[in-house]
């Protein structure tokens, strides 16, 4: 056996910060958010709501839409013709999540005015993803094709050369998922989002030198989890990504899928990972579990939240000189790497309690998580 050890480091949104440059935008109401999802798809802001069965069914999907970012609803429906209405009544952009099985296929043919396929799986870098990617090109030459997810620039490569047209990064790093822990494996979402951008920006170099045929847009990239308030949404879109997914920072929220559950006085929703225990007994799975189910605190509707993750971004932007997605990808900007110390620095730090604590939805989590280091 033949194992490389890589001696560079790899690192996640708390490993940087990015260093401000002066800025010419006015105000942050001047920045544009306005992104490629894949192909000639566009979205007014660079949000998608992941595609788990306890954060995206039709509500959130419509709402979403509404806010301007994008709604994926989870492939767990186990009824086909249902999955498939329930996506085909989503406003705005369609997209159908599937697996690799061929009934998946079957969706696919059922649903009406769809826009694009995300093929789906924790491992994304696999031939059978290949080869499903191969088969809806074939089938439905007309969609647009995401697949995921990945972690490496090779496995980005291949995808593409398969046919794909967006890939979706990530591996292990959401919040309920235990996959780095239960198998040894994962790459830091950071270092997997640069490689991966410089991986889809060589590949278009090359095949537009080429004069591929087939191509008509550039490959966009999908940041798929470890995004915990609007300052790691900053850091991914720097990093190359050109939308964010996001799963529990809109779990608990009226929009998101699940009953209410009152337990002393407060009131939770559940929030799993889709290779949960709980979530493979739905569909009957008996596969080693790489996620957790946990409850999560009710917030209300997802409406205000995604307006503060929004003015978030815009700020960052700001602080880089970028008035739009085009501006913050032609700048030279600077990741710093920080020490564990700056992190508790990172934080309000003037408190000596938390019952005074006043703290926005986006913040609380990284206060939460450098309070736990």
């Amino acid at each position: 056996m033949a194992v490389k050890l890589l001696q560079r480091e790899a690192l996640t949104f708390d490993d940087v910060l990015i260093a401000p440059r002066r800025s010419s935008v006015y105000s942050r109401s001047d920045v544009s958010l306005r992104t490629r999802l894949v192909g000639d798809l566009m979205l007014d802001m660079p949000i998608i709501s992941a595609n788990m069965d306890t954060v995206t069914e039709l509500r959130m999907a419509e709402t979403m839409h509404r806010l301007g970012g994008l709604g994926v609803i989870h492939r767990f429906i186990t009824d086909a013709p249902t999955h498939a209405r329930m996506v085909s009544d989503t406003p705005g952009t369609r997209i159908l999540a599937i697996g690799v099985k061929s009934a998946d296929l079957t969706k696919v043919d059922l649903c009406d005015g769809l826009h694009g396929v995300l093929i789906d799986v924790a491992h994304g870098h696999h031939d059978r993803v290949m080869e499903m990617v191969q088969a809806v090109r074939e089938r439905h030459p007309d969609l647009w094709v995401i697949a995921g997810n990945v972690a490496t620039a090779e496995g980005a490569w291949d995808l593409l050369e398969a046919g794909a047209h967006a890939i979706k990064v990530g591996v292990g790093p959401g919040a309920v998922c235990t996959t780095r822990i239960v198998t040894g494996c994962g790459v830091p979402q950071l270092t997997a989002i640069l490689e991966v951008r410089a991986a889809l920006d060589r590949w278009w170099d090359i095949e537009t030198r080429r004069k591929n045929p087939r191509l008509e847009h550039p490959p966009t990239l999908i940041g798929d989890g470890g995004i915990r308030n609007s300052g790691d949404m900053v850091k991914a879109l720097v990093a190359g990504a050109d939308t964010v997914m996001l799963g529990s920072l809109l779990a608990g929220t009226e929009e998101a899928p699940g009953e209410v559950i009152d337990r002393d006085g407060l009131s939770f929703k559940v929030y799993r990972g889709m290779a949960s225990s709980a979530a493979q007994a739905v569909v009957g799975s008996d596969r080693t579990p790489e996620g957790i189910s946990t409850l999560v605190p009710c917030k209300g509707s997802v409406v205000p939240l995604i307006r503060e993750l929004e003015g978030g971004i815009r700020s960052g932007f700001s602080y880089c000189n970028a008035a739009s997605m085009t501006d913050l990808r032609t700048q030279t900007i600077e990741l710093v790497r920080v020490s564990g110390s700056s992190l508790r620095e990172n934080m309000p730090h003037a408190v000596f309690g938390t019952n005074n604590l006043q703290v926005t939805t986006s913040v609380q989590p990284a206060i939460m998580s450098a309070k736990a280091h």
